[in-house]
């Protein structure tokens, strides 16, 4: 997956988030919790359960309806909905330097980098953010 997301054409600090969340390298809550400092370790972006790098990028509220909209903004039918099948839909689907497949592979890291952008904005103060203000 990080090299679907680093070859070819690709935005540096969108291809690096990209590549810290698919290694599960992201600090996510629990993680930065291990530091100390953090009590609270829900999701910012929905409030829901405690943070992961899957529930941040897959099953969160606000990351569905993103990734729902970067997905009909590309034209295509979205995956399953797991971080995982994520990911092996994108793998599939980006192999190669077609036109299309380079699209969904900056589809992609851009999606992880604004999901993560609206996180730490949130978690810095930042009011909260609908989906629907995506265009």
């Amino acid at each position: 997956m990080v090299q679907h997301c680093l070859g070819g054409l690709s935005i540096p600090q969108h291809s690096f988030i990209a590549w810290f969340a698919t290694l599960d390298r992201s600090l996510t809550r629990p993680r930065m919790a291990l530091w100390g400092g953090i009590l609270d370790l829900s999701c910012v972006l929905c409030e829901g359960i405690d943070e992961t790098k899957d529930q941040l990028f897959a099953e969160c509220v606000f990351s569905k309806d993103v990734w729902g909209l970067v997905m009909q903004g590309c034209h295509v039918r979205s995956c399953g909905p797991g971080w995982r099948d994520i990911v092996v839909w994108v793998q599939d689907h980006g192999k190669g330097k077609t036109l299309r497949a380079t699209v969904l592979r900056l589809a992609w890291c851009s999606y992880l980098y604004f999901v993560w952008q609206k996180r730490n904005a949130r978690s810095h103060g930042a009011p909260p953010w609908l989906a629907d203000g995506i265009e």
